[in-house]
């Protein structure tokens, strides 16, 4: 067998030919250069994963630092409403006791004016009977003995 064909047949012939190729492409592509920007890239998004990973890990030691707190501060709001709920309660108290006094005292001025009208009206009415009834006693007396009525009329001049 010639040396020719016997490279040319075997695999080891193509192998070459194919680096060779892989070679020219790789020269005329500058793939070192797409390789270092590869790398670049790579280093790149490994930092900012860096950066991201260490603000990510304050921000949750500061939400851990604000939850830790939560419970202190729950508990001081909860003692301040409660505070504002006493102090509204104790002003609504006051306000109803004023409001019940205020209504009390109209209440007894209301009862003494409508007392002293009754009154008013008791003493009127008692006066009229009184002389009404003083009239008659004096009509009755004149009719049982007319000579009163004389007496009555002397008794009126001697009173002028």
């Amino acid at each position: 067998m010639n040396f020719w064909t016997f490279i040319v047949e075997t695999n080891t012939f193509n192998f070459l030919i194919m680096l060779a190729i892989i070679a020219v492409i790789c020269k005329l592509s500058n793939v070192s250069s797409l390789l270092e920007k590869l790398k670049s890239d790579i280093v790149e998004k490994l930092d900012n994963a860096q950066s991201e990973k260490e603000s990510s890990l304050k921000r949750l030691s500061e939400a851990k630092q604000s939850v830790q707190n939560l419970d202190q501060e729950l508990e001081n709001r909860r003692k301040s409403a409660e505070e504002k709920a006493k102090a509204v309660e104790v002003k609504i108290s006051n306000d109803i006791n004023k409001q019940i006094e205020y209504v009390n005292n109209n209440v007894l001025s209301v009862i003494k004016s409508e007392e002293k009208k009754i009154e008013s009206r008791a003493i009127e009415d008692t006066l009229k009977s009184s002389a009404k009834l003083a009239e008659e006693k004096i009509k009755s007396a004149l009719k049982s003995d007319p000579n009163l009525h004389n007496i009555f009329i002397e008794e009126s001049i001697k009173a002028i």
